[in-house]
């Protein structure tokens, strides 16, 4: 095991996103495209569907916009709870291409719903991932990044993100039997524009690796959306405990999660206390 400290940081940039509509997400293993369906037959493959239950997840979660390597790119991402409340916790993929190409432009809309910005919107300031997804790790244990953002004007005043929309706690180094997972997936038949969800019992990787699966048929755009645990579908409100990562090709009723062990924490902790 690598030690807690390895961690890479980068100053973000910070201009203000394009009104482009974004609907490309990098970082997926191959996937062939899903056939067009709205919801799970009996038996048959679970996909996410709108989240309409409101509470603290419709506010907590969001889409993040930058450019990377020169395209456009969508992915989601959590408002993180912790002393720093300015931290959004996202997949490595989503700020770095893992090359020593990082992303720009980057900004997290909290409760992002077809194009409107009910929250604001909030510019990153610096990524934190680990030092080994900088230079070709890989999804299994690496994917995982810490963003702190800069407060951004909310009517009158500068806020910081969790004072506008609060936070979700998020755990590490735990198992879990079941999870429900929230993201902007927007490869068709989904559009990026709404919130969607799937909840299901996580299963280990079948080829060994580090990282957790569900069956989930959310596409590309979902990418660092929350896997909550212990979700309370009245409040909206449970416990991060992993992060969408990949897919393997040919697989696409099921989502995979980084690992949120030790190097997790680290990132945490550094971005918690820069």
């Amino acid at each position: 095991m690598l030690p807690l400290a390895t961690v890479s940081t980068h100053a973000a940039a910070t201009r203000v996103i394009s009104e482009r509509a974004v609907v490309s997400q990098a970082g997926y293993r191959p996937a062939a495209r899903m056939e067009r369906a709205a919801a799970a037959p009996r038996g048959g493959i679970v996909r996410g569907v709108q989240w309409k239950g409101g509470g603290l997840v419709v506010k907590t979660t969001g889409r993040e916009f930058f450019t990377m390597d020169g395209e456009e790119y969508s992915c989601s991402g959590s408002v993180v709870g912790g002393p720093n409340p300015n931290v959004v916790v996202t997949a490595a993929h989503c700020v770095s291409d893992g090359a020593g190409g990082w992303a720009s432009d980057w900004t997290f809309v909290p409760g992002y719903d077809d194009g409107r910005e009910p929250h604001g919107s909030f510019a990153a300031s610096r990524f934190y991932v680990p030092s080994q997804w900088t230079s070709g790790g890989d999804e299994d244990e690496n994917d995982v990044a810490f963003v702190t953002l800069h407060q951004a004007r909310v009517g009158d005043t500068m806020r910081s993100v969790a004072s506008v929309v609060g936070s979700q706690p998020v755990k590490f180094r735990t198992k879990n039997k079941t999870v429900t997972v929230f993201g902007y997936p927007a490869e068709a038949p989904y559009t990026g524009e709404t919130l969607d969800y799937c909840r299901g019992p996580v299963s280990p990787d079948p080829y060994g690796a580090a990282a957790v699966g569900v069956e989930c048929a959310m596409t590309e755009g979902d990418s660092g959306g929350p896997w909550l645990s212990g979700f309370n579908a009245k409040t909206g409100a449970g416990t991060i405990t992993g992060v969408t990562s990949f897919k393997y090709s040919g697989e696409d009723s099921l989502l995979y999660a980084a690992s949120l062990g030790p190097q997790a924490q680290a990132l945490y902790s550094h971005a918690e206390h820069p």
